[in-house]
């Protein structure tokens, strides 16, 4: 490594990773199949372990890789594990006050104030956002009203989602269906949020419920970029001594664009759109301004993106989430899922009902799940 690159943050964790699997192939002695490849990770390591499985061969890597001198081979995985990864950091900011924010009303979500304006902004970014990938399922676009991108056939099939999630739950905890019923019941209290029939199936009315009364929240806005630049996140996309930075692009264009409305509230600062320009013109200077795309999962396997590149993506993926995280949105998930089986590729995927993250499974057994699902693909069963 360079002094400089050490300096930095975002991408050389990845890079890391894409360097040691193109030296495991080199080897020529060694136990095991070198084109079976299979990468696993919880939180960051379910992310870096999509990212992994996404991006094999990507060009976006090259100078990275030749920087610290990598073999040169493929980097291209046989199949990528993970657990509630992050899978889109240029949209969870807006994802999150889409699908959360705009249930919300505490301080930072009240109206009246800067933040609530913004969030609505995020929210309505999202909603184009969404219509833009050209998501399918079963052949047929999921999108959302251009009227208020609040609901349309993409959010239905976020609530079958939810649905599934708990229709598993209740199935593989209670065989009685009067016991399902008194668990439907339990989260029924002091409101109208699911039903359930005699033959067991469930129906979720809708996601403002399930928001505020089954999902942890977090106590912050933008809880990925954070004003303050105070998030876990901001210190992954470090420069030289500046050790947290701000990345997001649609945030810091929201703040540009809309300064003279923001400007009249009284909780806005005028240094929130100084702060995010001058980190903005470091990551150009330092040409990273793509790192934040070069990092989401998504932009390997939607064609939206210029990072599409579907020939690098692995045959096999196994994601469980915790549906409850706090830290993730179903949508980005979803957003990621669908993109993927747009392309044919092998996937199993599942949201845990009632789990709230860290190897998120619907039994005990992890371990043997994870060998069972590896035996099976390597198997070809």
């Amino acid at each position: 490594y360079s002094k400089e690159s050490l300096s930095y943050g975002v991408p050389y964790s990845i890079v890391d990773l894409k360097a040691a699997i193109r030296y495991l192939r080199s080897m020529e002695n060694i136990p095991g199949n070198k084109e079976r490849i299979v990468t696993i990770g919880d939180s960051s390591g379910g992310t870096y372990s999509t990212l992994l499985g996404v991006s094999g061969n990507s060009p976006n890597f090259k100078e990275y890789l030749s920087e610290i001198g990598a073999i040169s081979s493929s980097d291209k995985i046989f199949a990528s594990i993970s657990y509630n990864p992050k899978l889109s950091y240029d949209m969870l900011d807006a994802s999150y006050e889409w699908e959360v924010g705009r249930y919300l009303n505490n301080k930072d979500h009240s109206n009246g104030s800067f933040k609530y304006a913004l969030s609505k902004d995020l929210s309505i970014e999202y909603g184009k956002y969404i219509n833009s990938l050209s998501l399918k399922k079963d052949d047929v676009i999921l999108s959302l009203d251009e009227d208020t991108y609040l609901k349309g056939s993409y959010y239905d099939y976020l609530l079958s989602i939810l649905e599934e999630s708990l229709e598993d739950y209740l199935n593989i905890n209670f065989q009685d269906i009067n016991y399902k019923k008194s668990y439907i019941d339990s989260l029924n209290d002091g409101f109208s949020f699911a039903s359930i029939d005699d033959d067991g199936h469930v129906k979720i009315l809708d996601m403002k419920h399930f928001i505020l009364h089954c999902k942890k929240l977090m106590d912050s806005t933008y809880f990925i970029d954070r004003l303050d630049r105070s998030g876990i996140e901001n210190q992954l996309f470090k420069i030289e001594e500046k050790n947290s930075m701000h990345f997001d692009i649609l945030l810091y264009q929201l703040l540009k664009k809309n300064k003279s409305l923001y400007a009249t509230y009284d909780d806005y600062d005028d240094s929130y759109l100084e702060e995010f320009g001058f980190d903005m013109t470091m990551l150009k200077n330092a040409k990273k301004t793509s790192i934040v795309e070069l990092y989401s999962a998504i932009s390997y396997v939607n064609s939206s993106y210029a990072s599409y590149n579907e020939n690098g993506v692995a045959e096999y993926f196994r994601i469980r989430n915790g549906i409850n995280s706090a830290e993730l949105t179903l949508s980005s998930t979803i957003n990621f899922v669908l993109s993927l089986e747009n392309l044919s590729t092998n996937i199993d995927y599942k949201e845990i009902w009632g789990e709230f993250g860290s190897r998120s499974e619907d039994t005990d057994n992890v371990e043997e799940n994870i060998i069972q699902y590896v035996d099976q693909i390597v198997k070809g069963d």
